[in-house]
Formats: structure tokens, sequence, C-alpha cells
């Protein structure tokens, strides 16, 4: 069976190519990318898509690679051996089974993701060698040798934090997920949200690829946080109806705040606001500013007084002003020709 991609994910033709080729040969497919760019998720489709049950291994920094073969706990045994019970006598009873020891004996085709490998030390792929290639490992405790039932399809994700060893990689299929254009993240949002707003999908995506295009900044916005802002956006559309404005952006910010976001955008957050809930709104920013990273566009001189600790000021799409707060407001061009006096 081919993978074409999913109702719920929308697989680019090189995409498709690489999976079905690792599907068919049962290679390890090695999967890098941005985080939040749908590797972990392509894993879980595929395994929907071949109807075969998905096998996890999420990868630590202190994982080592026999937690994925099995663990002998002797500690266990020791006291129970001190305790007398009876389960002493078969050393199988103190052999936890690790995701790969799963993966080959389960008895239909499985999907293995192991998620994450370059969280793990330098020498986690390495010690994966032998097992990955010959479907087998050897369990000195009770000396027997585990062996694959059938090969599984096995996926491996990297956010690309540090190169992986030679060896490793020559036993994988590659594919590296680019991040989507607007054409392929349009597909993607309806594929998501059919018959949301065109209005807000476009708004979103301009803020969106503009802060990803912000120079020095350290975690761009994700594919998955942009779709977690459109799925806020539209639950507050159907839900909200009935709350005052100030009302319906104090339920949106603590929603957000639901996500625990690294990063949260707003456009002009205070606009239409009373003069108290314009106060009461900086105060709650602020509050912000302590959990996340918060992206304002606004031309409210209150706002980048109290809240910014950088301001850039654009103009017809050019950046005619950068630096803090007060800086800007001394550049008399700037505030009488952009901000205005209106705003002050």
């Amino acid at each position: 069976m081919r993978f074409e991609g999913t109702d719920n994910y929308v697989a680019t033709d090189d995409l498709k190519v690489a999976v079905n080729a690792a599907t068919k040969l049962r290679r390890p497919l090695l999967v890098k990318g941005e985080p939040g760019t749908g590797k972990t998720v392509l894993a879980q489709e595929i395994a929907a898509a071949l109807g075969a049950p998905l096998i996890e291994w999420n990868i630590k920094s202190t994982t080592k690679a026999h937690q994925g073969l099995y663990e002998y706990d002797a500690v266990a045994r020791l006291r129970d051996s001190q305790l007398g019970d009876e389960r002493v006598h078969d050393i199988k009873n103190y052999i936890k089974k690790g995701k790969l020891w799963e993966a080959f004996t389960t008895p239909q085709l499985p999907v293995l993701l192991i998620d994450e490998i370059d969280k793990a030390d330098i020498e986690f792929p390495n010690d994966l060698l032998q097992e990955l290639d010959r479907m087998e490992f050897f369990v000195y405790e009770t000396q027997e040798t585990i062996k694959a039932v059938e090969r599984p399809i096995v996926i491996i994700t990297s956010n690309n934090e540090k190169e992986l060893p030679d060896a490793f990689l020559r036993r994988c299929f590659f594919h590296y997920i680019k991040f989507p254009d607007r054409t392929t993240m349009q597909s993607i949002i309806d594929v998501h949200f059919p018959g949301i707003q065109k209005m807000l999908v476009s708004k979103a995506m301009d803020i969106f690829y503009e802060v990803r295009d912000v120079p020095g900044l350290k975690k761009k916005p994700s594919t998955s946080e942009l779709l977690d802002w459109l799925k806020l956006d539209h639950v507050l559309s159907k839900s909200a109806g009935s709350l005052t404005l100030f009302e319906q952006r104090r339920l949106e910010l603590l929603m957000r705040l639901v996500l625990k976001p690294k990063l949260i955008m707003l456009d002009e957050p205070v606009g239409g606001l009373a003069v108290t809930e314009v106060i009461e709104m900086i105060h709650l920013l602020k509050q912000l500013k302590s959990r996340c990273s918060i992206f304002v566009i606004e031309h409210t001189m209150r706002v980048i007084k109290e809240l910014a600790d950088r301001v850039m000021v654009l103009i017809a799409g050019e950046k005619v002003a950068d630096g803090p707060p007060l800086d800007i407001l001394k550049n008399k061009r700037v505030v009488d020709e952009y901000l205005g006096a209106q705003h002050a």
C-alpha cells in the first residue's frame, strides 16, 4: 500500500517518494526539519494510513540505546530475594521490554517512531546500528536472541540540533521537511479548518511570515503554532459573541496561555478599548511577559512606553527606526509622521 498523505496530513510529492521507498525496502527513514513542521505527526499518519500499530519511543537527553532493547532490574530482584519472594526464581520477571523489543515481536507489522533522536548523546545512534541492521539482539540475562517477526517500518525524527554519525546516516533514507511556503501552508490550513474565514487566514499568515522573517529571532513560530492560533480564533469567533470587546481579548489571551506558548503575536490589542480597559489590558500584558515573549503590532504610544522592550517602526514596509522605546519616542519625525499626535 502506497502512502499518499491522509485527510489530516498534506504530504508533498518528494515526501511521498521518501516514505514509500523506506516502506518498500524497510530501511529506516530519517526525517529532519524545524520543530513544529509535522515530523512526529507524519509517523502517526503513516501508521493510520497503513492500518498499522504505532510504537513511539520518545528520546530524551538521558536516554540510552539499551533502554530501547530491555532493562534488567537487578535491585528489585535482590530486594525480592531478601523478602523470600518466589518471583526471584524466574529472571524474566525483572526484565522490562523496550520499544525495539516490542516492535520486533508485535504480530502485526508496526510503525516504530524514534522521536527526536538528536536529543540523545552522540553515541546513541551508533549503539543502535547492529539492531537496526540485523533486526535482532541478544538478551544476556536469559541467553535468548530476540528477532523481528517482520522488519518494522522505522521513522526517525530529528530537529537538526546536532549532527548524526555518518555510519548511522548511511543506513537511513533521508528527507528534510522544508518549511511550508504560503501555498502549501494554505493547503494545510484547509485540511485542518475547512470553511474557515479566508480573511482571517490571510491576515494570520501575513503576520506569521512577517514574524518568521524578523532577524535574530531564536525560535521562529512553527506550523503547529499557526494552527493553534487559528484554532483559538476559530473557537473564539463561535463562542464569544455575547462578550464585550475587552472580554473577548482577555479570553483570547487566557486561552493562548493554556497552550504554554513561547511567543504570542497580538495585532493592536488595545484598539477600540475604553481608557480603563486599556490600562487593564496593559497590566495583563505585563504579567504575560514573564511567561513568554510577546510580539505586538501597535500604534498607541502608551503601549509602546509601558510595555515594549524593543520597538521597530515600519513605514510602507521599510524599517525607519529600531531600538529601545525611549530612543524611538525621542525621534520627532517618527512620532509626528508615523505615530501621530492622536495616539499620544
